[in-house]
């Protein structure tokens, strides 16, 4: 459809050429002895014409000059008019498609969810919480109204197709939340084989398969089975999986885990980071990142080393704006 279109502007464009350049060459012939204007005159007048601007510094007097200026004038309306609505069609095309999710995504470095669940929604809210906004959304159950806030692929999410109008192979991360470990597996196989360096974190159902997940590529599983241990630990704990809740989520409650590279803190003991973080950014760690391998609540001595990461517990986003709002304490 867009050649199509293209070879359309293309022929438009070249009559009102043809239009303006035989106006010139009449107009020059029949206005020229009579006013003396140039032939450059006669082109200038021409395209004057042709868009309707009429400065009125060169008009016709005679009468074939007159019925040129007609068809001259005619021609350029009808020639920018079809320009026009060519250009209107092409944006509104464009539109259209990106709104239903049929064209390609123009984006590097992002984030490619493969699969539309209930967990899609609470995945962008975080993402987007934590400043991610290239999100790209494959499948062919994808709602039109998420177009509104992320890009979307409506395609299958094990098409091929689908991945290459997803950028797939130029994405930093992919997430399946196909709640099918089939189907995931397959999603992993697919990306893994098309991008080497994105970070593949795949959802899964049955905690069986997880060893599975992570040999066709993924870098992290993450089973849906949480969510029931979670409901599972209200029952006689009903605080901790809060707690957990409220640490994992940006979007949730006051605070956050994040990560800090231990940078100036290296040599430290994790007490003396303890206290030096505490102190100047009001945050608490709780544990070390090192070679992958995390170790939560490490002993007093533990040194940190310069690549190692400290995981620890601050105030959220939401949180920040919870205490903006409220302002200052007050005491009496």
């Amino acid at each position: 459809m867009g050649w199509q279109r293209a070879r359309v502007a293309l022929m438009v464009v070249t009559l009102l050429l043809l239009v303006l350049f035989a106006g010139a060459v009449v107009f020059y012939a029949t206005e020229g002895p009579v006013h003396g204007i140039s032939f450059w005159d006669a082109l200038y007048w021409a395209f004057i014409t042709a868009t309707t601007i009429g400065y009125g510094d060169i008009y016709p007097t005679t009468g074939p000059g007159r019925v040129v200026a007609i068809v001259v004038a005619v021609a350029g309306i009808a020639s920018f008019t079809a320009l026009v609505g060519l250009a209107a069609e092409a944006l509104v095309e464009g539109a259209t498609k990106r709104l239903l999710g049929f064209s390609s995504v123009n984006a590097r470095n992002h984030v490619v969810l493969l699969g539309y669940s209930p967990l899609t929604k609470t995945i962008i809210s975080e993402l987007k919480a934590n400043g991610v906004d290239e999100i790209v959304v494959v499948g062919d159950n994808v709602p039109p109204s998420l177009a509104s806030e992320v890009h979307v692929v409506r395609e299958d999410v094990l098409d091929e197709d689908a991945y290459f109008k997803a950028r797939l192979d130029r994405a930093a991360y992919v997430i399946t939340n196909l709640l099918d470990d089939s189907k995931t597996v397959l999603a992993v196989l697919h990306a893994r084989r098309l991008n080497r360096n994105a970070k593949v974190i795949a959802t899964i159902i049955d905690d069986n398969n997880i060893d599975i997940v992570l040999q066709a590529g993924a870098d992290h599983v993450v089973p849906v089975s949480v969510v029931s241990m979670l409901a599972a630990s209200f029952v006689y704990e009903p605080h901790v999986p809060q707690a957990i809740i409220d640490l994992a989520s940006t979007t949730i409650g006051d605070t956050d885990i994040i990560e800090v590279e231990a940078g100036e803190l290296a040599g430290s003991s994790f007490c003396e980071a303890m206290n030096a973080l505490k102190k100047k950014h009001d945050m608490l760690p709780i544990g070390v990142v090192r070679d992958s391998s995390v170790t939560l609540n490490p002993s007093c001595s533990f040194k940190l080393q310069k690549n190692d990461i400290i995981l620890a517990i601050t105030v959220s986003a939401s949180g920040k704006r919870d205490k903006a709002r409220s302002g200052p304490e007050r005491h009496g």
